[in-house]
């Protein structure tokens, strides 16, 4: 996930009015997941936010016409950043090598979180109070997180028969679980302890399909 505080150097000659922009939409978006992780979405205001991020309330309202828009915006940048990062992570290993891209997908997701803690924090508990919006969005990656699940059982099963059916809904409770237990590594471990969890999701997936003797030690 981009959402490093990007400042730009002192002086802005030679820069471009999309660069100086980009700047700083960065840096408000990096500001928010900090404050929403220090002070909690309800009681983040537009002030900490330019406060943090240096900008003031003309620049942030150029960009986001409030702090829900902006927070939405952080929200898809992020997934879009991870999506960019799994893509980067899976190009060398083959569609029909399921179990490595089951483990590569996760180890990749878990460290990009734990490279971003306010980020983590911020997307998977602060979006609970962030209104219908957000949380509407959050249901809506799940979702696609689960299909790709199901994509991967699909061709798990026609790699090796013996895999066997699974309901369609089952990856639907399996995103949710592994969710709840991301969160619960936040509040009890942090974000640091997050890639540690991997062992754990790629074993979970593989007992869906009958395989828990093979999970896989050998790492990334």
């Amino acid at each position: 996930m981009d959402v490093t505080d990007k400042r730009l150097p002192a002086g802005r000659r030679g820069l471009t009015r999309a660069e100086v922009a980009s700047s700083q939409r960065g840096r408000i978006i990096a500001a928010l997941f900090d404050t929403v992780a220090a002070k909690g979405y309800p009681a983040t205001t537009i002030g900490d936010i330019v406060g943090r991020a240096e900008v003031s309330r003309r620049t942030f309202y150029e960009h986001f016409a409030g702090k829900q828009e902006c927070f939405l915006t952080a929200f898809d940048q992020a997934v879009a950043d991870i999506g960019v990062r799994l893509a980067a992570a899976l190009a060398d290993v083959p569609k029909d090598d399921w179990r490595t891209r089951l483990r590569r997908s996760w180890h990749t997701f878990l460290t990009a979180l734990a490279e971003h803690p306010t980020a983590a924090w911020s997307l998977y508990v602060e979006t609970f109070s962030a209104g219908p919006a957000l949380i509407e969005r959050t249901s809506a990656v799940n979702a696609g997180f689960a299909e790709l699940f199901r994509k991967l059982h699909h061709r798990a099963r026609h790699a090796d028969p013996t895999v066997p059916a699974v309901p369609a809904a089952v990856f639907d409770l399996y995103i949710g679980g592994t969710a709840e237990r991301i969160r619960h590594c936040l509040h009890t471990g942090g974000a640091a302890a997050l890639p540690g969890l991997t062992d754990l999701f790629e074993a979970t997936m593989l007992a869906l399909m009958g395989q828990v003797d093979q999970v896989s030690r050998s790492g990334d």
